[in-house]
């Protein structure tokens, strides 16, 4: 028996340093890695009635030494890079497209990242669920 294809969809790519959000297909079970770099947090949002879930490395937003690569996503704060990917009601991945998912704002350095937090303009991002 051969082993069965990978399934392969279409993820958005979010990159902070470049302020810059670019596509890329890749397998299923790749989507965490599709960046280039290992991105063990992730989280689940819903914008405009569509699932979606996000890669990226939760760690990024306690080291004060890290760069300068916050954004926000759907009101909330992340430190890039990240994988966005959308989801349908079953759970099963599916292509995302450039029209359907949220936009992230740029925020750059980490005192940005703190007077929109302490402005009430976003927030911390949801419990993060580690992949491990």
């Amino acid at each position: 028996m051969e082993p069965a294809e990978p399934v392969m969809m279409r993820v958005a790519i979010i990159e902070p340093k470049t302020q810059k959000v670019y596509y890329k297909t890749v397998a299923d079970e790749d989507i965490s890695g599709a960046a280039g770099v290992t991105l063990d947090g992730h989280a689940v949002i819903r914008h405009k009635r569509r699932n979606f879930g996000l890669f990226t490395n939760p760690d990024g937003l306690s080291d004060r030494s890290s760069e300068p690569e916050y954004f926000s996503l759907d009101g909330r704060l992340y430190h890039g890079p990240g994988v966005l990917y959308a989801f349908d009601t079953e759970g099963r991945t599916v292509n995302i497209t450039n029209r359907t998912h949220p936009k992230p704002s740029w925020l750059g350095s980490i005192e940005t990242a703190r007077s929109a937090l302490n402005a009430g303009a976003i927030a911390w991002p949801h419990e993060w669920q580690r992949d491990e």
